[in-house]
């Protein structure tokens, strides 16, 4: 587990609600890469580099408390 986000009534989302986010490391070991009616596409990125897209803080958070621990 990397780290556990807890926003309450933030203005990041489309709604105020309080959510619970808990946060793992996987590893990608194969197989196809299946996108839902959620997403629209997919990229692989170092996390170096994904510090560099326009990221809501939360995520911006978890990616460098990933760097940290590797």
């Amino acid at each position: 587990m990397i780290n556990v986000n807890d926003n309450l009534n933030t203005d990041t989302y489309y709604k105020k609600s309080h959510l619970v986010f808990i946060n793992f490391c996987a590893k990608y070991i194969g197989g196809e890469i299946r996108l839902n009616e959620e997403l629209q596409e997919y990229r692989w990125l170092k996390p170096v580099e994904a510090l560099k897209l326009d990221l809501i803080p939360s995520m911006k958070i978890l990616l460098q408390e990933y760097i940290e621990k590797k």
